[in-house]
């Protein structure tokens, strides 16, 4: 893979130069044993390397030999097993000497720290570079540096093979080159969700797509639901799409409900190093088919239900009755098939014999050889109800009485009121027959559960036994109080 080197030809001071982003892999030098390096709260173990092949971790392909000799004079204070770590290397061999790091995973993110140093008073006329490519010139290289200017260089590549080489190459003194140490780590490659989208929309499932970017996700998922629920996990549905590669990633989404706003969010991580992405939320419609609309026609008895069916063509059913069942047809009380329609069709079923200020439930249902969709919600709807009305009381006057009385129901209908009273009580008769003696009207309609009040002339006589009665009427029919009232007036 190629190799970026972030970090080019920079002294080495002491153990604190070791570079701990990301997250150790394995870490080696030549020469001098198993060591220990502790940088902050993190403890590395530099392997002893063999020079000839490889120990399953990292290695040279072939060096004439390793030494721990005076590599490495320090500016100042230093870990002892750094200062060893530096005062070891693996020298001359081939031109260029590779140096091999294994156990890599394909697609993930690394960083390599090499480190070089030999202070012997020998070497300071001898230069060398490093490069991810075997042939001078060809590939990402360093710069050029002299052996005992104890540099170190860091650069990063994505894995392309469960291996990657670095070369060292001889500049000046061509078969001298060195290799001190050596740190690998994984770095927190980033991962992202680009470009969402959506289409194909149908009435019960829909394409969602987006980029995957940076790494591939060892997991991943794609949410969604009826509301946007953000980078979390609260999300009503779930499609596991297991490990997923860069690039566009497409999915279908099922048993959706025709006609309904949904939102998805692809979701990603990279378990091997702690990252996550979210992408955008996408906002899609399901195709409408068939919608539910308020019914019209409306008596005491009787209702006519309407449904509108937008595309394709269906057989069509209507399910009603006094309770909601939703999409359970066979709780329903009733169903009438409609017909077979094809779209932009304006439906309807009148329905009788019903009972008045009733609350009714419909909904209509389309199905054929592909769906099978129902409208929702189911319609709720009150047939037209006779008005009712009581009396509410009197409060007595001098002479005079104040007659209330309060509107029960309306019946769903404009409603006008009337006071009847008088010495005998007329019972609820108010045609030519009638023996009311007064009739106190009201103007406009009245507002059920609103009481209505009216004065009696005055002149009425104290002792004696006055009685009333209210009368609502309305389109749907006319209603009385259950029962006659009496009232007096207040004493002189």
């Amino acid at each position: 893979a190629s190799i970026t080197w972030t970090t080019d030809a920079t002294s080495t001071v002491d153990e604190n130069d070791i570079d701990l982003t990301g997250t150790l892999v394995h870490a080696g030098t030549w020469g001098s044993g198993q060591l220990s390096v502790t940088v902050g709260t993190e403890t590395i173990i530099f392997e002893d390397r063999p020079i000839n092949g490889d120990d399953g971790e990292a290695g040279i392909v072939q060096a004439s030999g390793e030494t721990n000799p005076n590599g490495f004079n320090p500016p100042g204070a230093i870990d002892a097993n750094f200062h060893t770590v530096m005062d070891s290397f693996a020298y001359d061999g081939s031109n260029p000497k590779e140096v091999k790091v294994l156990g890599l995973t394909i697609g993930e993110t690394y960083q390599i720290q090499i480190f070089t140093s030999d202070d012997r008073g020998c070497c300071g006329g001898r230069t060398q570079e490093l490069s991810d490519s075997s042939t001078d010139g060809a590939g990402n290289e360093t710069l050029t540096v002299a052996d005992n200017t104890s540099s170190f260089f860091i650069g990063t590549f994505v894995a392309d093979a469960t291996s990657q080489s670095i070369y060292i190459r001889g500049v000046s003194a061509t078969g001298n080159q060195i290799i001190n140490g050596y740190v690998l780590r994984l770095m927190a490659a980033s991962i992202d969700w680009t470009s969402p989208g959506s289409s194909n929309a149908l009435p019960t499932t829909v394409d969602v797509y987006a980029t995957l970017e940076g790494t591939n996700a060892t997991g991943s998922s794609l949410y969604w639901d009826t509301t946007d629920k953000g980078t979390n996990f609260t999300w009503a549905y779930t499609n596991d799409l297991s490990s997923v590669s860069t690039g566009l990633v497409e999915r279908t989404i099922s048993n959706l409900t025709q006609g309904t706003t949904y939102y998805a969010r692809f979701y990603g991580t990279n378990s091997t190093v702690t990252n996550f992405a979210w992408s955008d939320a996408i906002c899609f419609t399901s195709q409408l088919v068939i919608a539910n609309n308020d019914a019209t026609d409306v008596t005491t008895t009787s209702m006519t239900f309407n449904a509108t069916l937008y595309t394709g063509t269906y057989d069509i059913a209507v399910y009603w009755g006094l309770t909601n069942f939703g999409t359970n047809a066979s709780s329903w009380a009733n169903t009438n098939i409609i017909g077979n329609y094809t779209n932009n069709n304006s439906l309807s079923f009148p329905t009788n014999g019903l009972a008045n200020s009733t609350p009714y439930y419909y909904a209509f249902r389309a199905t054929n050889a592909t769906y099978d969709l129902w409208a929702q919600p189911s319609i709720e709807q009150y047939t037209a109800g006779y008005p009712a009305v009581e009396n509410a009381g009197y409060v007595p006057g001098s002479g005079f009485a104040t007659l209330s009385g309060n509107v029960v129901s309306t019946g769903g209908a404009p409603t006008q009121v009337i006071i009847y009273w008088g010495e005998v009580d007329g019972g609820d008769t108010n045609d030519s027959s009638s023996i009311w003696a007064n009739t106190n009207s009201f103007p406009g309609n009245q507002t059920q559960g609103v009481p209505f009040s009216t004065n009696t002339p005055a002149g009425l006589v104290y002792g004696v036994q006055y009685y009333y009665r209210a009368y609502a009427t309305n389109s749907n029919g006319e209603a009385w109080a259950a029962s006659t009232a009496g009232f007096v007036t207040a004493p002189p």
